[in-house]
């Protein structure tokens, strides 16, 4: 496999011979580093990062362990994280020397953003190690991608400011847009689809520069909400997803075990497999039970204002925020979580973020001036926002102040940024709808069902 260090096959069979060097230990661990970091890219490729073992990663590399830890004392963990902070500091380097190559801002972009997708396709294996399964490693994994999107919405705030008519926009705007940028990547080379990155680059180039400036800067809602305080169920089932949600927010779900699922949940492993089958697989129905229940409240928010699109779409948005501010646990799950628990779980992400462009179809399919990815990349970013707001430390009570930058970043490519801003500014003028009712899930059927 071609890697940035080199063929993992010909890395491997350059061993270095027994005795001192000339050139010193530094050279000798400098050439042991490459082929750690080359049979990492490629044991990563076909087993993920959770999967792979220092026994595979000495038989990738031609390193014995006893080296592997003699040049990475923390094993497996610190040599991922090392070889994922060079591939992220060659490719921001890629990309901004693409960006200071053109002069004309909107030119710049879009070749900042086509530098970084011909460095992915022209490295598939290592970026995907790099932009999909980095959140294998947990938090430390996270906050390294954080900081890629970070220098990224830099990048897309010195694009915008650079133009009169976008110079004046939200702070927080290109942070969401870079953000949705890194998820739509990742879905792409997740999905084994990194051929298709050059034309998404150029679409998603056009779509950060359909964002104009509001007439005046975008109010943060001072809005918080309680969390819902919950009997436990009487179904031993619902009751084990609500416990899979409160041990993954307080332990991680790699440190999740079924025997404290079954114990939380005041329930048997019996009925835990019986239900379920497993950990995952419990992990992967409290997510659906969740999307589910937010997708029922956006519902419940956006019908009754439908001949209203914009109006309809910042009542749903609120009401996602709201849902998701009183269930922290569950939200915890469906934003943060869900990236530790493999690519199982990132499908289901994936989709799930796919199914709320029912929101936006109404207001899109009467704007043939708006970039045609925008159905696409705008619940990525609001994804994004609601991902990054709870991993900054900031509690899931304060999720509805969001909405206004949520309902502008939905609505300014469709309607411009007058009328979106005047809509993210607005306070709800019908009552709130009820609550819709709770999702139960038919295990046996396979599917869910309204509770009556």
């Amino acid at each position: 496999m071609q890697t940035p260090w080199g063929d993992t096959e010909a890395l491997r069979a350059d061993r270095l011979g027994p005795g001192p060097r000339p050139d010193g230990r530094q050279a000798s661990e400098r050439h042991q580093r490459r082929r750690i970091f080359a049979a990492l890219v490629a044991a990563v490729a076909s087993e993920g990062y959770n999967s792979t073992t220092e026994r595979q990663l000495a038989r990738e590399s031609g390193v014995a362990r006893s080296g592997l830890h003699k040049v990475f004392p923390g094993g497996i963990e610190q040599s991922f994280l090392a070889a994922v902070d060079i591939l992220y500091k060659d490719a921001l380097t890629k990309m901004w020397a693409g960006y200071h190559s053109e002069s004309d801002p909107e030119r710049a972009l879009h070749a900042a953003l086509s530098t970084a997708a011909q460095a992915a396709l022209s490295q598939p294996h290592a970026s995907t190690m790099a932009l999909v399964h980095i959140y294998e490693a947990g938090p430390a994994g996270i906050q390294r991608a954080q900081r890629a999107a970070g220098e990224l919405g830099q990048l897309i705030a010195d694009s915008l400011s650079r133009s009169p008519q976008r110079a004046q926009g939200s702070a927080e705007l290109p942070a969401a847009i870079a953000g949705a940028i890194q998820m739509l990547f990742h879905d792409r080379l997740r999905r084994g689809l990194q051929d298709q990155l050059p034309q998404l680059a150029d679409q998603l180039a056009d779509w950060t520069l359909s964002y104009e400036s509001p007439p005046a800067p975008l109010a943060r809602s001072r809005a918080q909400v309680r969390p819902i305080h919950r009997d436990p169920d009487p179904d031993p089932g619902i009751r084990l997803l609500h416990a899979t949600a409160r041990l993954c927010a307080q332990n991680g779900y790699r440190n999740v075990s079924v025997s404290a699922l079954a114990r939380e949940a005041k329930t048997s492993l019996r009925t835990l497999y019986e239900r379920y089958g497993g950990k995952q697989e419990c992990f992967l129905a409290a997510f659906e039970m969740t999307r589910a229940r937010t997708h029922a409240a956006a519902q419940a928010a956006f019908m009754p204002l439908i001949d209203d699109w914009p109006r309809a779409f910042h009542a749903a948005i609120r009401a996602i925020l709201r849902f998701f501010a009183t269930e922290p646990q569950l939200t915890w799950l469906v934003a943060v979580e869900v990236l530790a628990a493999g690519p199982d779980a990132w499908q289901a992400r994936d989709q799930a973020i796919r199914t709320f462009t029912f929101l936006l179809d109404p207001g899109y399919k009467d704007a043939p001036h708006a970039p045609q990815i925008a159905r696409e990349a705008i619940p990525f970013g609001v994804y994004f926002m609601i991902h990054h707001h709870l991993t900054c430390g900031r509690p899931a009570a304060t999720l509805p102040q969001l909405a206004p930058l949520a309902t502008f970043l939905a609505l300014c490519p469709a309607i411009g940024a007058q009328r979106a801003a005047q809509i993210a500014a607005e306070k709800p003028t019908l009552p709130a709808a009820a609550p819709p009712p709770p999702v139960r899930f038919d295990l046996r059927a396979g599917a869910h069902s309204r509770s009556r």
